[in-house]
C-alpha cells in the first residue's frame, strides 16, 4: 500500500513537472495577453451576446490559443540552432534539455492541426484566416524563407499577423465589414511597434548570429524611437476611429490616459542604457498599460452596445 502511494506520488509530481515545462516552452502567459486581441475582435464584432455566440467564442479562442501556441514553438523550432548561443534564452526547456527538438516539432504540428479544425467548424472565413496567420508564421520564421532576417518586411509581418487575430475574432459571425477591418489595421500597428521592441531586446544576440533586423541597421536608440513613433501613431489611428463613431466616444480618456504612461516609460528607457534588463523592464510595463488598454476598450464596447442595444 505504501509503495503504491509513493508511485503515486512521483507520478503527480513528474506530471505536474511536465505540465510546468510545457506552460513555460509555450509561453502561455503571452499567449492569453496575445490572444486578448482576438477576444476584443469577438465582442466588437457580437450584436448580442447569447449561448449560441458564446459557443463560438469558446471554438475561437481555442483555435487562437493554438495557433499562438504553434507559433511559439515553430520559432523556438526554426531558431534553435541560433537560441542555443544565445545565453538570454539559456533558461528556455528546449536549451536545457527539458523538451527534446522531436517533443517541440509534434506540439508545433498537433497544435496547427487543432486551429485549422476549431476554425473551420465556425466559418470558412475563419480557416481562411488561420490559413493565412500559418502561412505568415511560416514566412517569418521558416528556415527556407526566414523574414525575420529581412528588416522592414519582418516588421510588416508581424503587423499582418495581429490584424488577422483580430479578424479571427471578429470574422466569428461569418462576416467581415468596413468597421472590423479599419479596427483591425489599429492591433497590426500596435504589433509593428512592439515587434520592433522585441528585436531591440534581441539585438546582440542576432547581431552574433548574423540576423539582420531592423535593429542591426538601425542601432538600439533609432530602433526605440521609431517603435514610439509607431506607438503614437496607433493612438492617434485609434482617435480617429474614435470621432469616425467606429468605436465609442468614452475610450478617448483611457487614450489619454495610456499613452501618458507609454510616453513617460518610453523616456526613462530613452535615456537609460539600453541593456537588455533594462529593454525587458520596459517591455513588462508597457504590456501591462496595454493590458489594462485592452480591458477598458473591452468595457467600453460591451457598455455601448448594451446601452445603445
Amino acid at each position: 500500500m505504501l509503495t503504491q502511494e509513493i508511485k503515486n506520488s512521483v507520478f503527480k509530481i513528474d506530471m505536474y513537472g511536465k505540465l510546468r515545462i510545457y506552460y513555460v516552452a509555450l509561453r502561455i502567459k503571452e499567449i492569453i495577453l496575445i490572444g486578448g486581441v482576438t477576444f476584443i475582435g469577438l465582442v466588437f464584432s457580437t450584436p448580442n451576446f447569447n449561448h449560441i455566440n458564446f459557443g463560438k467564442w469558446l471554438l475561437i479562442m481555442f483555435s487562437s490559443y493554438s495557433l499562438l501556441g504553434h507559433a511559439f514553438a515553430s520559432n523556438d523550432w526554426s531558431g534553435y540552432e541560433y537560441d542555443k548561443n544565445d545565453v538570454n534564452k539559456g533558461n528556455r526547456p528546449l536549451i536545457t534539455g527539458e523538451l527534446s527538438l522531436t517533443e517541440i516539432k509534434v506540439i508545433c504540428i498537433s497544435l496547427l492541426i487543432i486551429s485549422l479544425i476549431l476554425a473551420a467548424i465556425v466559418s470558412y472565413i475563419s480557416l481562411f484566416i488561420v490559413t493565412g496567420i500559418i502561412i505568415l508564421n511560416y514566412l517569418y520564421s521558416g528556415e527556407k524563407v526566414f523574414l525575420k532576417g529581412v528588416p522592414v518586411i519582418s516588421t510588416i509581418t508581424h503587423g499582418l499577423g495581429a490584424t488577422l487575430g483580430f479578424l479571427l475574432g471578429y470574422s466569428s459571425l461569418g462576416f467581415l465589414d468596413y468597421a472590423g477591418v479599419s479596427f483591425a489595421v489599429y492591433f497590426g500597428v500596435v504589433y509593428a511597434a512592439g515587434h520592433l521592441n522585441h528585436e531591440i531586446s534581441d539585438h546582440d544576440s542576432d547581431k552574433s548570429s548574423g540576423i539582420s533586423t531592423n535593429t542591426y541597421f538601425l542601432g538600439k536608440k533609432k530602433s526605440l524611437i521609431l517603435s514610439f513613433v509607431l506607438f503614437s501613431l496607433s493612438f492617434a489611428y485609434v482617435s480617429l476611429l474614435i470621432f469616425q463613431n467606429i468605436l465609442p466616444l468614452t475610450l478617448i480618456i483611457g487614450v489619454a490616459i495610456a499613452y501618458s504612461f507609454y510616453s513617460y516609460y518610453f523616456l526613462i528607457t530613452l535615456y537609460s542604457s539600453l541593456s537588455y534588463e533594462s529593454l525587458i523592464n520596459f517591455r513588462r510595463k508597457y504590456r501591462f498599460i496595454f493590458l489594462f488598454w485592452g480591458i477598458f476598450i473591452v468595457l467600453n464596447i460591451v457598455l455601448s452596445k448594451f446601452f445603445n442595444g
